[in-house]
Parts: C-alpha cells; sequence; structure tokens
C-alpha cells in the first residue's frame, strides 16, 4: 500500500515537470538547441576533448589518455 502511495507521488511530480515543458516547448526547444550548437563549436574547436580530460582527471583522478 505504501508503495502504491508514493508512486503516485512520484507520477503528480512528474506530470506537473512534464506540464511546465509542454507550456514552455518554445523555450526548452531553443535553449536545446542552443546548447547542442555551443557544443558542436567546443568540439569543433577541440576545446570539448580538453574539458572532457579535465573533467576525466577530477573525477577519477585519472590522467587523461592522448
Amino acid at each position: 500500500m505504501e508503495a502504491a502511495v508514493v508512486a503516485a507521488l512520484g507520477f503528480r511530480r512528474a506530470l506537473r515537470a512534464f506540464g511546465f515543458a509542454r507550456r514552455n516547448a518554445r523555450g526548452v526547444m531553443r535553449f536545446g538547441g542552443a546548447m547542442l550548437m555551443i557544443v558542436g563549436i567546443l568540439q569543433v574547436s577541440e576545446v570539448w576533448t580538453y574539458l572532457t580530460g579535465l573533467l576525466r582527471y577530477w573525477v577519477a583522478g585519472l590522467q587523461p589518455t592522448l
């Protein structure tokens, strides 16, 4: 019984989140498109490789492979 209540509350929260995305669909799409363009520019300029190497080193403590 308790699991059903938790699932219902989670479902209600998910509906609210999707409702926000539905109401603001144009802004969400523009934000996603801008992020894709930024990541693409970073990949072409090879800055993305450098940043992911730093992140890998910071998170895992490993040296980036060359």
